[in-house]
């Protein structure tokens, strides 16, 4: 397992210092890109802190018995409502996507704010578009990468049926259900 301790501490300060908090996932999202953010979430809300969530088009309806799934504003549907979310947030982060075009008609948007941007994922080659990337191929998922970070951060795991829920579709949606 590689050592995320050289971001889990820039990492905690980022969410220690930041009050509004923006999740995002890719365009047409799957099981990965909802259940790391998901998991982040809940992970984050647990501490306190106000946390907004973002997909910039319809999750799909296997996604969405998820708890917390209600609570993703959809871009395409509400584009007022999200471009604001996005300008007010004190911190955006990107779950499994490393390209910027991967936002949809969220694209400019995001990109051209000055607000700061971290992603997390797990494909090659990340382009360059944010303040901090945490990107690593040698996890199966976005998710499992999450869930280490926020174990590295809160010094053990979180247990909640939530989190682990999240954490797990992630995981089997990106494995192909452990086929491989």
């Amino acid at each position: 397992m590689p050592d995320l301790s050289k971001y889990t501490k820039r990492l905690s300060e980022h969410f220690f210092n930041s009050d509004n908090i923006l999740l995002i996932s890719h365009i047409n999202p799957d099981g990965d890109a909802i259940g790391s953010q998901l998991a982040l979430y809940h992970y984050l809300i647990s501490t306190g802190k106000k946390v907004t969530m973002i997909s910039p088009n319809y999750l799909q309806e296997f996604l969405k018995w998820m708890d917390g799934s209600e609570h993703i504003n959809i871009f395409i549907r509400q584009r007022e409502r999200c471009r604001k979310l996005i300008e007010n947030a004190g911190l955006i982060v990107m779950l499994d996507f490393n390209q910027p075009d991967r936002l949809g008609e969220m694209e400019d948007i995001v990109t051209g704010c000055r607000t700061t941007k971290i992603i997390i994922d797990h494909h090659l080659n990340p382009k360059g578009f944010a303040d901090m990337e945490i990107s690593d191929p040698t996890f199966c998922s976005t998710a499992e990468l999450v869930h280490e970070l926020i174990t590295g951060m809160n010094k053990k795991p979180v247990s909640t049926k939530a989190y682990c829920e999240a954490i797990y579709v992630g995981i089997v949606t990106d494995t192909g259900n452990f086929e491989h």
